[in-house]
């Protein structure tokens, strides 16, 4: 819910019916989601609003997040999604090929990555803008996709850096738990022909509680099952105050589209 007061769009402001990510698609006629030097069409830019937090120096990330946009227009930042495993990163993907030139597969790596710049994720501080900066002479746009906890902590990225404009998109973790996969499935069936056992046993199970806190914070969430303290919520803010820009998947086309207009 913290995180909906940072979203781009407000989903609870629009008048259409969420919907589950996977019904979510991208129009193949979609003309008006033109990005950066994709389009020579510039649409007006106008900055979300970040919620207030007394710890936080409000003008300075809204310089830095200007100097991202701005920078990303002329072709010099890269666009970066941190996608969470089942967090709309195949439709978010999907959309950023049909604006310009992307890493093949779900946006994670490409045949043209440059060979300068390593293939491991997510990168060090002192890395950032060297990578951003070559990666962006190739593609507009790559995702890292987190399926696994991050071998090096998410906060050491160098989310400032005037060569990268980032986004993650947000997903109810009640949501995310009933998110199915491969692992689930075989555990206990398809969700379609699960029976009342199965599903009794999935209740229980808790092998995704805390899914996106462990993607997202370093150590302070413990592992997946464990009640999450203040600490691991608050270290999650932190990081999230960071990236250029939050969606939230309950409305995630109309998010994509407002994105476009902000670039």
């Amino acid at each position: 819910e913290w995180s909906k007061g940072l979203s781009l769009v407000k989903c609870s402001e629009l008048t259409s019916t969420p919907v589950d990510d996977d019904l979510l698609h991208v129009d193949d006629d979609a003309d008006d989601l033109e990005i950066g030097n994709v389009s020579e069409t510039k649409q007006p830019t106008s900055q979300p609003t970040p919620a207030k937090n007394p710890h936080e120096d409000t003008s300075k990330h809204n310089a830095i997040r200007a100097m991202q946009i701005h920078n990303y227009k002329l072709g010099r930042a890269l666009l970066l999604n941190v996608h969470i495993t089942h967090h709309g990163g195949t439709t978010v993907c999907n959309a950023m090929k049909q604006l310009g030139h992307a890493p093949e597969g779900a946006c994670n790596r490409g045949d043209d990555w440059p060979e300068t710049v390593p293939k491991y994720r997510p990168w060090g501080y002192d890395e950032t803008d060297e990578n951003a900066k070559a990666l962006r002479n190739v593609y507009h746009f790559i995702s890292w996709e987190f399926g696994i906890i991050p071998p090096t902590p998410l906060k050491e990225v160098k989310w400032e850096s005037p060569n990268l404009v980032s986004f993650i998109v947000m997903k109810d973790p009640i949501d995310r738990r009933l998110s199915g996969d491969a692992t689930t499935s075989k555990l206990f069936g398809e969700e379609a022909d699960r029976t009342e056992e199965q599903w009794e046993a999935f209740a229980k199970y808790d092998g995704s509680i805390n899914f996106m806190l462990t993607r997202l914070t370093p150590d302070h969430c413990g592992e997946e099952g464990e009640n999450a303290t203040i600490a691991c919520l608050e270290h999650g803010k932190e990081l999230l105050r960071r990236f250029t820009f939050i969606l939230d998947i309950q409305c995630l086309e109309e998010g994509l589209e407002a994105l476009a207009n902000e670039l």
